[in-house]
């Protein structure tokens, strides 16, 4: 019976003894005279703003716009890709978006796509979105990812 008990208290010690590292860690940093601060880093979709509180669907319900774009810094933002979801799908197709007047994409594709534009927003504009079909009653999701790959996603329902 002893020898059972010295067996059960010599494998567990065997076994850590057998795959135990012995390694140890220690670090030691001086630094006389310098001052640290930690922060959290910006990104591009942190400075960016979207009013949809005037959002509606005119032309038959095949353009959406009334969509505003703020900056909330000084600098200049890059909007690099958009994705465009609603429901329900129903195989309707998106045409065109522009901001401020500028085509920033152009084609013919379904919703959740990613559409691949590229627009400096340097200043306040107004965005919209152009379908082939009526879009009426449906709610939208965009997702904008900005030249930093940061992204914002808005819900619209107009």
């Amino acid at each position: 019976m002893k020898k059972i008990l010295i067996i059960l208290l010599l494998v567990p010690i065997a076994y850590a003894l057998l795959h135990t590292t012995f390694s140890s860690f220690s670090d030691t940093e001086v630094s006389a005279g310098n001052t640290f601060t930690a922060a959290t880093w910006e990104t591009q979709a942190g400075y960016l703003s979207i009013d949809t509180s005037g959002a509606k669907l005119t032309g038959n319900g095949g353009r959406l716009h009334s969509i505003v774009l703020n900056l909330t810094t000084t600098r200049n933002i890059t909007i690099d890709k958009m994705i465009l979801n609603w429901t329900v799908n129903n195989g309707e197709k998106i045409e065109e978006i522009r901001i401020g007047g500028v085509t920033f994409w152009s084609g013919s594709e379904s919703s959740g796509a990613v559409l691949d534009g590229n627009y400096v927003l340097s200043k306040k504009e107004h965005i919209e979105f152009r379908f082939d079909s009526d879009l009426q009653g449906r709610s939208f999701t965009i997702t904008f990812i900005m030249g930093d790959s940061s992204a914002k996603k808005i819900a619209i329902n107009p």
